[in-house]
């Protein structure tokens, strides 16, 4: 899965599209439902949430919640 990763977000930067990849070594693709007890869960999920208000904070949205074109 890595490699399909790195594939993905260097098409989405050579698209224009902010992506980052982080390694963590856990042995499974699908360790942040561990977020309870597993430190490396919760600091990746940390990382998502800084990642998307990062990028939605400078945006505003009219009533309603639905996103400008």
């Amino acid at each position: 899965m890595l490699q399909e990763a790195q594939l993905l977000a260097k098409h989405g930067n050579e698209c224009g599209v902010d992506t980052r990849i982080t390694v963590y070594p856990v042995p499974t693709h699908d360790f942040h439902v561990f977020w309870t007890f597993l430190p490396e869960a919760m600091k990746a999920i940390d990382q998502i949430g800084a990642f998307i208000r990062d990028r939605t904070s400078a945006h505003t949205y009219p009533a309603g919640g639905q996103s400008r074109p």
